[in-house]
């Protein structure tokens, strides 16, 4: 591996198509599981099965990404860090406290818990109590939970992982991994409830994106192909002898795979040229929102479908994926972006009065 040099800051397309893949990916079982929608048995099964591997890569790409966008930077004095939480509180908080007022309007039963629960939603901590996970929109908003989390202790990562050499980074990522495992055993020994909402693992899985993000970044491009090439054949290796040996299932091998899975296509992100255009990009940024969207998506798209007179599978998953495509369209170009461009603006003012003058 190279030395600490750090390479040309490019666009790196193939996170923009992840994240347009996810999204569909997670919207697909949502529709599967609460609207009714079909894809056929074989698609049903992976559908439903992707989800945690989905949720593992989404994490995963969030602490790559992270350091990738501050990789020529320093997050340690309070200005810095100052800076960095409020421009990630920016990025995520306005659009989930908005869908958070919308979700009541679809469900005013539940007000009462609402109401009780709207200060531990608005801090950002109910992935710490694991059995809200499934209560109010929990079910849906608790990765928003854990990300807080993750960006609260990312400068304290960001600052020791770029210190860190390679060799021990990647036997920092050996332990991670082999620690992922180890609780997953623990969960299936004693039988307790899964590590899925808990935003420590999470952690674990988002510090490994970052660190991945380390290490491709002091590879040399020409050697990134090589060894992602190693990962995969091990990978391929493992796999085979999971399902040999204890008869795995495909969707429980990718489970257990896929962080070393997704850090294979990570490695060479820089390396596959793709041209990304204004479609992507958005359709990438809308990603967060389309994720969101889905919390009151299956009320607007029931209402929708009475009101043209539709029914059936195909005109389900027409309406309800034309219903989260078009909100979330409008969310992020009406709401989240003039807010974000108003608050960045604001900060850019604030940081202009607080420098000192010089005379020359």
């Amino acid at each position: 591996m190279a030395s600490d040099g750090v390479a040309k800051k490019q666009r790196l397309v193939l996170l923009d198509l992840l994240r347009i893949v996810f999204a569909l990916l997670v919207y697909a079982r949502h529709s599967y599981t609460m609207f009714n929608c079909n894809y056929g048995l074989v698609l049903n099964y992976r559908i439903y099965s992707s989800t945690r591997p989905i949720m593992i890569g989404f994490f995963v790409l969030s602490g790559f990404s992270l350091f990738y966008s501050n990789s020529d930077k320093t997050i340690q004095t309070a200005s810095e860090l100052k800076q960095f939480w409020i421009k990630r509180l920016i990025a995520i908080i306005p659009s989930y406290f908005l869908m958070h007022f919308l979700w009541i309007i679809f469900n005013r039963g539940q007000f009462k818990d609402w109401l009780i629960m709207s200060p531990m939603e608005f801090t950002g901590s109910q992935s710490a109590y694991n059995s809200f996970f499934g209560i109010l929109h929990n079910g849906g908003t608790w990765f928003v939970s854990c990300i807080l989390f993750c960006y609260f202790l990312y400068p304290m990562i960001h600052t020791i992982i770029s210190k860190c050499s390679s060799k021990k980074l990647i036997a920092v990522s050996f332990f991670l991994l082999s620690f992922t495992y180890y609780s997953d055993f623990l969960v299936d020994r004693y039988k307790l409830v899964n590590n899925y909402p808990n935003p420590f693992f999470r952690m674990i899985e988002f510090t490994l994106g970052a660190i991945i993000c380390v290490l491709m970044l002091r590879i040399p491009e020409k050697d990134a192909w090589k060894y992602s090439s190693v990962i995969a054949v091990v990978l391929i290796i493992a796999a085979a002898i999971m399902h040999f040996a204890f008869h795995w299932s495909f969707a429980y091998i990718v489970l257990k795979l896929a962080i070393p899975g997704f850090a294979v296509l990570l490695l060479i992100s820089r390396n596959i040229k793709l041209k990304g255009n204004l479609v992507i990009s958005t359709l990438s940024a809308m990603s967060y929102h389309f994720f969101l969207v889905q919390l009151i998506l299956w009320d607007v798209s029931a209402k929708v479908l009475n009101l043209l007179g539709l029914s059936g599978n195909a005109a389900k998953i027409t309406v309800s994926l034309t219903c989260c495509t078009v909100i979330s369209f409008l969310m992020y170009m009406c709401f989240d972006k003039p807010i974000k461009k108003l608050a960045t603006k604001t900060l850019l003012k604030k940081k202009t009065r607080n420098e000192p003058v010089t005379n020359t």
